[in-house]
């Protein structure tokens, strides 16, 4: 991509607004443990402005909200652990650049994971992430997509040639059951509660929900052709369909189970992913070379950012301020940066780069590389990939354990 676009770009954007960041990037404690971060405002330019902690359930936070005035200002706030899990802690506020602090609240046992959709194995490889060791649990035929649940505890499979989810349990690598769906499942999505897996049936043109304490599958909700892939918001109230024959975006109201007017995207949408504000999803046009911003407020498009070939996968940095896209078609995964819409350096990973995801406090991607049956991590810091893990056959989406 002509780099010269990019620099006049940047150069005529206007004023984005006060940064805010935290020090450390992310924090994790143990439950009912507390620990201190520093909020830093920073901004060429002398202002006040007010924030505000957007504080989830599992953690909370004193002060939560207050005013700083730049050009450099810092707060220290003391954050204490809840329930077990990754939380995301929003600071914003008018004028102010939203950014996430992921806190881990955990008892420290456990061993991360990452688990593949093996499209060509019928499986979902199970990858110790400490000592590089890889199991395939036998699922249903041609599973495209997996998700993992917040406590680590049970993965969910979706099997295209079998029209089935299989439901995971992690720690042994068992499959407990096998649900029914609909046509040729493609994509998944939970709710952030837990409770409710969403299915996109490709050939119905539907999503589904299924219960997951019992099960059960809800009443199939239309939305536009060619459902693929899904996100929902951080609040829980609506999921976002990427629907690829119809080039739209359809939001659905989980409170009243419909889905609203599409939403026109770029050519052949595939993936999506929801900011950790909940103010924007993103969403990557698999038919060219952009990603769609959607501001889920208004459900109105913003620029669209450029990538050098095909946009697919997408991975959003928990922080929220860089997303990783990958091509399927290409051995190269590129950064950019969500607020100013350019791109960072590729980073090589091996061919048919399909999917990513990021650990949960974004120190390292994870890619899986579908002609190679591997999964290749990237120190994000330094833009290097390394040693790649083992993984069934022709691994299409990953997930992360917290």
């Amino acid at each position: 991509m002509d780099q010269f676009l990019y620099t006049t770009m940047l150069e005529n954007a206007p004023d984005p607004g006060v940064d805010a960041s935290f020090s450390p990037s992310s924090l994790s404690v143990g439950p009912g443990a507390s620990a201190t971060v520093t909020l830093d405002f920073s901004d060429a330019q002398a202002r006040t402005v007010s924030w505000k902690l957007d504080v989830p359930d599992g953690v909370t936070a004193s002060p939560s909200e207050g005013t700083a005035t730049t050009p450099d200002a810092k707060v220290t706030v003391t954050l204490t652990g809840k329930t077990e899990g990754v939380h995301s802690v929003v600071v914003s506020g008018t004028g102010i650049l939203d950014r996430a602090l992921p806190v881990q609240v955990t008892d420290g046992t456990g061993t991360p994971r990452a688990l593949t959709a093996d499209f060509s194995g019928a499986s979902v490889s199970s990858i110790d992430l400490s000592s590089g060791t890889t199991r395939n649990i036998a699922v249903g035929n041609n599973p495209g997509e997996v998700v993992v649940s917040a406590d680590g505890h049970t993965a969910y499979a979706a099997n295209q040639g079998s029209d089935t989810v299989s439901v995971i349990d992690v720690a042994s690598g068992t499959v407990t059951a096998m649900v029914a769906v609909g046509k040729v499942p493609a994509g998944l999505a939970l709710t952030p509660d837990g409770g409710t897996l969403w299915v996109a049936n490709y050939t119905d043109g539907t999503v589904q929900s299924i219960d997951t304490g019992t099960l059960k599958t809800g009443t199939p909700v239309p939305v536009g052709d060619g459902p693929e892939n899904m996100a929902i918001t951080p609040d829980g109230r609506t999921l976002y369909v990427a629907d690829i024959h119809d080039n739209t975006v359809s939001p659905v109201d989980l409170t009243t189970g419909k889905a609203g007017t599409a939403i026109p995207v770029g050519p052949s949408p595939f993936n999506v992913v929801a900011a950790p504000d909940g103010r924007t999803v993103y969403v990557s046009n698999s038919g060219g070379s952009t990603v769609t911003p959607i501001d889920t407020t208004t459900n109105e498009t913003e620029p669209t950012f450029l990538v050098s070939g095909q946009a697919y996968g997408l991975g959003l940095s928990p922080d929220g301020r860089t997303l990783w896209v990958s091509p399927s078609n290409g051995d190269t995964i590129t950064p950019i940066d969500t607020v100013t819409g350019a791109p960072g350096k590729q980073v090589t990973v091996g061919k048919s780069a399909f999917d990513v995801a990021l650990n949960w406090n974004g120190s390292t991607a994870y890619v899986t590389t579908a002609d190679g049956n591997a999964l290749v991590p990237i120190d994000v810091t330094s833009g290097t990939a390394g040693p790649p893990f083992s993984t069934g056959a022709y691994p299409l989406a990953v997930a992360l354990t917290p």
